[in-house]
């Protein structure tokens, strides 16, 4: 989701500015809401991962937290039981902490992508508007650049479709979502062949091979519910039941 917030803040800015340059209002309207949730999309996102990071920045603080005069076996159950303690207070699971080192670099990535999408926009802006081209040629430099934007949302869909053919189970693809992206690519490629234009065009056209993809995906493959993990008292009774079988 976050890297999707990130390219949707390009997309939406780039598909604002090719609605000012062909004039089209409706291009407009559709993207410019898009560009401000994207803002606020990103902004909380760095929010939330900062305060996910600093939490558990403190749980790993609150871990070295050992009585140096005790003795080494004590040392190792004080720091358990602080990891322990810590851990609750927090809501934090052992997995949690583990990939904390990962959820760090989340935050870099996340504040570079942003970055990049910005500074993108700026240098195709500044290129287009101070070069000395035609209308026709800044229509196909911001058509093209925001097209190859798109080529990471298609990111997404593609991974989906993969692990449902390898795993024949259509749980991974959510149908509301599906529905109406494809039924948004649907609308926007019609209107796309209306004004012939193929920046529209190509883009959701290719949306609408995916979505219809995922649709038959959903048909012929069931949902099938991931097996969640069990917890520790129905370990325990299963143990005794595995034990009692290999005994006869």
């Amino acid at each position: 989701l976050i890297i999707i917030s990130g390219f949707m803040l390009g997309n939406c800015a780039g598909w604002v500015a090719y609605s000012y340059i062909i004039q089209d209002f409706f291009v407009l309207i559709a993207n410019a809401p898009g560009l401000v949730m994207s803002i606020w999309l990103n902004l909380n996102a760095a929010k939330l991962i900062y305060q996910d990071n600093l939490r558990l920045s403190n749980n790993n603080r609150n871990v070295n937290m050992t009585d140096e005069s005790s003795s080494a076996q004590d040392h190792i159950n004080i720091k358990e039981k602080h990891a322990d303690l810590a851990r609750q207070e927090e809501g934090f699971s052992t997995g949690d902490v583990v990939q904390h080192d990962q959820k760090r670099k989340s935050v870099l990535s996340h504040d570079q992508l942003v970055i990049l999408m910005v500074v993108l926009w700026i240098v195709t802006f500044s290129s287009v508007s101070f070069a000395p081209i035609n209308i026709d040629t800044v229509q196909a430099v911001v058509g093209i650049v925001v097209n190859l934007n798109l080529v990471f949302f298609y990111g997404g869909p593609l991974s989906t479709i993969v692990t449902v053919m390898k795993t024949q189970n259509s749980i991974s693809i959510h149908r509301r979502t599906l529905f109406m992206n494809t039924a948004n690519a649907t609308f926007w490629t019609a209107y796309a062949i209306s004004i012939v234009d193929y920046y529209i065009m190509i883009p959701n056209g290719l949306g609408v091979l995916l979505g219809i993809v995922q649709v038959f995906l959903v048909i012929i493959f069931p949902r099938i519910p991931f097996d969640e993990p069990k917890s520790e008292d129905e370990q325990a009774v299963e143990l005794p039941k595995a034990h009692a079988t290999d005994t006869e």
